[in-house]
């Protein structure tokens, strides 16, 4: 199976500098999985245009029991990112002000993939 993993920045500091250009994260330290899904085909889902535009907003606190609520996480937004890992390919998209970028940092190349988050243990459980 492929899967589909949802990375967050642990640091915000940078939206001090430059909050409309988030730098690319080359250290797998500077993010945490927040989740990820096994999908049966990476090749089918990157094929679809909206395909980030579905997990952006299944990762969007609107009503209560959304699923960042359900995780203990904050709403995806500017700078998170989304991958896509298959046994042929691994592709990355950082979510931007409007629409997604699509990054090829050095942990993804390397499989050096960023660790859980621990909230993911439990649905109960609050992000620190």
């Amino acid at each position: 199976m492929d899967e589909v993993a949802i990375y967050y920045r642990k640091d915000p500091s940078w939206m001090a500098k430059t909050p409309l250009n988030p730098p690319v994260e080359h250290s797998p330290y500077s993010l945490v999985e927040v989740f990820h899904e096994e999908i049966a085909n990476v090749a089918i889902i990157a094929n679809v245009p909206e395909w980030q535009d579905y997990y952006f907003r299944k990762l969007q606190n609107i009503e209560r029991g959304d699923l960042p609520e359900k995780l203990g996480i904050r709403s995806m937004m500017h700078g998170d990112i989304i991958t896509l890992i298959g046994k042929s390919e691994r592709r990355a998209w950082q979510c931007e002000m409007i629409g997604w970028r699509e990054i090829r940092p050095e942990w993804l190349v390397n499989g050096d993939l960023p660790h859980p988050s621990p909230a993911l243990v439990s649905l109960n459980a609050k992000e620190t």
